[in-house]
């Protein structure tokens, strides 16, 4: 931020003063795990700003970044994605990045507005004494804050290249605490929106998780569904399940015979007749564990 490092380097060796780093949340599920740190490194600035980092990780699918500069007045922002020196990119596919063997590697996408891109070149130590060149991905922008960037990192295998497009969405009509991205490819629809623990509303999802998931093919019912640290979600003005208080986790989730149903909190969850419609041809099913004390109704 502003060009200044996170810490004052003081010597090759030290530092005069170095940030206070704090895991604000870690949340592992069976289908993802959901992080969020931050750090006060930049407080030092005459107009203080606090750093905040959020990672979403679907399982087998992408991991999505979702860096917050939080503060006010107008800051000079940079990300740096350091890449492997053995990964190539080439001119019809720039934000794809692979191997020499062109089989496997990275796709890295972005959403945020005003953000510049370009391949900047730096260096890395491999051992001690040595410094070899090095290509880093860097996105800019002169912002006023708060402001935010969301990068998506989708790996590649069997050099098969995976289209998609990252994109912002519902933000003309929601809240500065409320932030939704929707990745979608040929097959599929991921949305994600990252909120405040308050009642939100989104196209047809009504909420008060302070994280939400839905993946879906096309326009079909989704097959998976995950809420972090709220009490319902609504799809369609249909309540599919609530609990009595925040639960860490809830998970819902398809697959060709069942619907599995896994919350952090059996007792406190209640799956409502909507959830059913969704799938009309398959029952829920929960853990053993919450046989006897978790409740689902219809």
């Amino acid at each position: 931020i502003d060009n200044a490092d996170q810490a004052e380097p003081k010597g090759p060796f030290a530092w005069t003063k170095l940030p206070t780093v704090k895991a604000d949340g870690w949340i592992n599920g069976s289908s993802f795990d959901l992080f969020v740190g931050s750090h006060d490194g930049y407080r030092r600035l005459a107009s203080p700003v606090i750093h905040r980092r959020w990672v979403f990780s679907l399982k087998s699918e992408f991991w999505l970044v979702r860096d917050r500069a939080e503060g006010s007045g107008q800051h000079q922002l940079d990300i740096f994605w350091h890449l492997n020196p053995e990964l190539l990119s080439r001119s019809e596919n720039p934000d794809t990045f692979l191997q020499p063997d062109g089989m496997s590697g990275l796709r890295i996408i972005t959403a945020g507005d005003g953000w510049s891109r370009e391949l900047a070149a730096t260096w890395w130590s491999p051992v001690y004494g040595i410094r070899q060149p090095l290509r880093a991905l860097r996105f800019g922008r002169l912002a006023t804050l708060p402001s935010e960037l969301a990068t998506l990192i989708v790996p590649v295998a069997d050099g098969k290249l995976r289209q998609g497009e990252l994109t912002m969405i519902g933000a003309e009509s929601l809240s500065e605490s409320v932030r939704a991205y929707s990745y979608t490819t040929p097959e599929k629809e991921h949305g994600i929106v990252f909120a405040a623990a308050k009642p939100w509303s989104l196209r047809d999802w009504a909420s008060d998780a302070e994280f939400v998931y839905w993946g879906r093919r096309n326009s079909r019912a989704p097959w998976s569904i995950i809420m972090c640290n709220g009490t319902y979600l609504e799809l369609a003005g249909e309540r599919l399940f609530a609990c009595s208080r925040p639960v860490l986790r809830c998970e819902i989730i398809k697959t060709e015979e069942k619907i599995h149903v896994l919350c952090s909190d059996n007792e406190r969850l209640v799956v409502n007749n909507a959830l059913h419609k969704l799938w009309t041809d398959f029952e829920p099913v929960m853990p053993d564990s919450a046989k006897g004390g978790g409740k689902v109704t219809g």
